[in-house]
């Protein structure tokens, strides 16, 4: 059969796939919008030249294969709202879909998917990712968007460079690798909005990472070529890099920081730049309305003179996410290569000056004021970040991260295991009524020969006894006391 490629879409009737095991050389098939199907005939899993399979808007409850598919690169299973068994993997997958599906864990082989680039779970069941997941080193682009079963999210590829966890409002541990590999990482996009629940050690752990990162980038594009940027209202995000978490304060490493809606930039005393970045951090509040599509932020940036506010110019900063509302006061770290460019343009003329900042959010049918709780400007220049990089690498800033990785919930067992013996823990693990039963032989024994021997000392023994079970019974609560 030369049948190569096979499509339907709204068919409400159709219940069932026949047996394709005949069409050898079919490489794409379309089955969308099917309400009544609920399951794919294994013959289609066994199709070696099959590159496409979109089975999206349907009812199916599982789809798996035990074998590696060979050829499969596009797999969409969008919306089947009732599939929960998924084990579909194959060598040659770019992009794989299973949003709006109750799936709740990917196989353990899914790392084995090493030409994988872009990967939806968006409003889906997963409850973690697999330790393997760090393997898909060609990964570009994650979304876990609405997920609000994921609890962690494990540490994840290098070569990433988008990632929205926006509405994961289960998500409490976010896993990082060594600080050398974060270096080697690839970061553009990193959404954390109304993780409401996330740990104090991974939010430590989410800054410092933006910091490596947008760093990282800034410094990259510190000797890019000068461009006109007529094209940046369309395509503003590929001169970005920007991170979002939940938190009420500017990150320490700022160097210029307020609480106020502007602030005074002094480089004076700082050592002549050819080539100068700057970085922003905004603590933004609200908006509390909803949108329907998403808001785009837009923070208004006003240059002036410190002593003549008439002189003055502006630049607008913007950035666009899919939140369609804001449940708390969140940190934005971003770094806008058109607005560096321009602030470095206006230091060779001018060394003080002040910013004004004013935030804003459209959506598509009002535009809304968004509070702004403060806001940071950090210089760059390419002395700075290698300073940067020597001191992240000095002893004690390594000792600090690996305190700060320890999960606050299970520092105090790790140090024990690490140390005591673990017999000691065991004791401690005994439950309550256990504790007595390998007592009662020897507190038998004893009570006949006693009883025996000398009757005429019965109040001195049940004393003694007495007192030897409240001793008992003080270490019993002492050894609580210790677990």
């Amino acid at each position: 059969m030369n049948l190569k490629e096979l499509k339907v879409s709204g068919s409400e009737n159709l219940k069932e796939l026949p047996d394709l095991s005949k069409a050898t050389n079919l490489e794409v098939l379309d089955i969308n919008i099917c309400p009544r199907l609920t399951s794919v005939s294994p013959s289609i899993l066994s199709l070696n030249k099959l590159k496409r399979l979109s089975i999206a808007y349907c009812s199916l409850t599982k789809i798996t294969s035990k074998n590696h598919l060979p050829s499969l690169s596009f797999l969409n299973l969008e919306s089947c709202k009732k599939l929960r068994e998924f084990s579909v993997t194959s060598e040659n997958m770019i992009e794989l879909d299973l949003s709006s599906t109750r799936v709740n864990s990917l196989p353990s082989s899914f790392g084995r998917q090493s030409k994988l680039k872009i990967l939806r779970l968006r409003d889906s069941g997963i409850n973690s990712l697999p330790s393997s997941f760090k393997n898909l080193t060609r990964l570009q682009y994650l979304t876990v968007y609405k997920s609000r079963e994921l609890c962690t999210l494990t540490e994840l590829p290098l070569s990433l460079k988008t990632l929205d966890a926006t509405d994961c409002t289960s998500l409490k541990t976010v896993l990082f690798p060594s600080i050398a590999q974060q270096f080697k990482e690839n970061r553009k996009e990193v959404l954390f909005w109304n993780c409401l629940k996330l740990d104090e050690h991974s939010l430590k752990a989410i800054g410092l990472n933006a910091h490596i990162n947008v760093m990282r980038f800034a410094y990259q594009h510190l000797s890019a070529p000068d461009e006109n940027y007529d094209d940046y209202d369309r395509t503003y995000e590929s001169y970005q890099v920007k991170y979002v978490y939940p938190g009420g304060i500017v990150p320490e490493w700022m160097e210029y920081k307020t609480t106020k809606d502007y602030i005074i930039i002094d480089l004076s005393s700082s050592p002549h730049s050819s080539q100068l970045g700057f970085i922003f951090s905004f603590v933004i509040s609200g908006p509390m309305v909803k949108a329907i599509m998403g808001y785009r932020f837009t923070f208004y940036i006003t240059v002036s003179d410190d002593e003549d506010e008439n002189k003055k110019d502006s630049i607008d900063i913007y950035m666009s996410d899919s939140i369609v509302w804001v449940a708390s006061d969140h940190v934005c770290v971003i770094y806008d290569q058109r607005c560096s460019r321009y602030l470095n343009s206006r230091v060779k003329n001018q060394t003080r000056f002040k910013i004004k900042v004013e935030a804003m959010a459209a959506a598509v049918a009002h535009q809304r004021g968004v509070g702004l709780k403060g806001f940071g400007v950090s210089p760059i220049n390419t002395s700075a970040y290698h300073n940067f990089r020597k001191h992240i690498n000095t002893t004690a800033y390594h000792n600090f991260i690996q305190e700060m990785n320890i999960p606050a919930d299970h520092s105090f067992i790790q140090k024990i295991k690490a140390t005591a013996d673990h017999s000691l823990i065991q004791q401690m693990e005994v439950p309550d009524p256990l504790y007595f039963i390998p007592m009662l032989p020897i507190f038998l024994f004893i009570s006949f020969f006693l009883l025996r021997g000398r009757l005429c000392f019965r109040h001195k023994f049940f004393y003694v006894n007495s007192c030897y079970t409240a001793g008992l019974l003080s270490d019993y609560t002492n050894s609580n006391k210790l677990h």
